[in-house]
């Protein structure tokens, strides 16, 4: 055999011995695929554990009620002078108990885990209005034929409001250009149903008392927010709420899900369109946002009247939820 032979039979075996870089790679991939098994069978494990956590905590709950209750009723077989009182107290407490076990909910999702998910989706609404280069107005229509409102983006910056027929649509195509926009599902609708649910009166038709019930709403009822506060400035036609402890981000999120909730409800209890204007607070971690009413605030008392005439104005405030800490 050649030297010439003997060198290609030699490149051609260290060919065929030489690291096999597809093992290695059919290796890397088997290493990835398990680590994302175990990873994914830990966060199982995890959120089991938050919810057994949880479930424990309910289960306390409900064991201090029964115990107060059964205190009570044996306070009640010693003492007959107090016995009308301490049976009302631990029927209380028993009953409490009883609920609050068999009504324990099974499934927990965190507000980290939410927010998170609601960012998603605001960012897609966002990136779509500046995608189409629409205006910064964010229009939350009351919907008679609907469950609640739709919120409205338009296209032009002297807009005018579409008809129901064209709202149902998410491209908003009417006859008239300056009608022409967007139409979403608010984030508040969903919650705002929730909210007249749990409500134990009429929805108010006076701006201050819907004020107010829809700050208890919001930090009592839906929990978005630690405190609520509006002011309502009935010579400009706007309500301006500042809020606490928000849970979902600032003011910038498209359709914040508080705010959102806010104007739902102003636009349902007045009957009138709204349109939202969120801004930066001064303070870290509170909201602001200016709720305009287009067809004006409903007729004010006397005082209020006399002294729009006088040429002042005359803001009345409404707070709900803890106080600052």
């Amino acid at each position: 055999m050649s030297e010439r032979d003997d060198a290609g039979a030699g490149r051609a075996s260290a060919v065929v011995d030489g690291p096999d870089d597809t093992t290695d790679t059919d290796t890397d991939a088997e290493s990835t695929a398990a680590r994302v098994v175990r990873l994914e069978r830990e966060v199982a494990r995890l959120r089991e554990e938050y919810a057994a956590v949880q479930r424990t905590r309910y289960r306390r709950l409900a064991l201090g009620f029964a115990a107060v209750g059964v205190a009570a009723l044996a306070g009640a077989a010693v003492l007959p002078p107090v016995r009308t009182v301490l049976v009302a107290l631990g029927g209380t407490g028993l009953f409490g108990a009883v609920m609050t076990y068999y009504l324990t909910p099974e499934q927990f999702v965190s507000a980290d885990l939410s927010e998170r998910i609601t960012a998603d989706l605001a960012s897609n609404q966002a990136d779509l209005v500046a995608e189409l280069d629409l205006q910064p107005d964010r229009v939350y229509l009351p919907r008679p034929d609907r469950p609640v409102a739709t919120l409205f983006v338009p296209r032009a910056p002297d807009y005018e409001l579409p008809d129901g027929d064209a709202l149902d649509q998410v491209l908003v195509v009417s006859g008239s250009p300056a009608a022409r926009g967007l139409a979403f599902t608010p984030a508040g609708n969903a919650l705002f149903v929730e909210f007249e649910r749990l409500l134990d009166a009429s929805l108010a038709d006076d701006v201050d008392r819907l004020c107010d019930q829809l700050c208890e709403g919001l930090t009592d009822g839906v929990e978005l927010a630690d405190r609520a506060e509006t002011t309502v400035d009935a010579a400009s036609d706007r309500v301006t709420v500042r809020l606490g402890g928000s849970l979902y981000g600032g003011p910038e999120r498209f359709d914040h899900p508080a705010l959102s909730f806010l104007a739902v409800g102003l636009a349902r209890g007045l009957d009138t369109p709204v349109v939202m204007t969120p801004k930066t607070a001064d303070d870290a971690g509170t909201l602001r946002a200016t709720y305009t009413v287009r067809d004006g605030l409903p007729d004010t008392t006397a005082d209020d009247t006399a002294a729009s005439d006088a040429g002042e104005s005359t803001p009345t405030t409404t707070a709900s939820g803890a106080p600052d800490r």
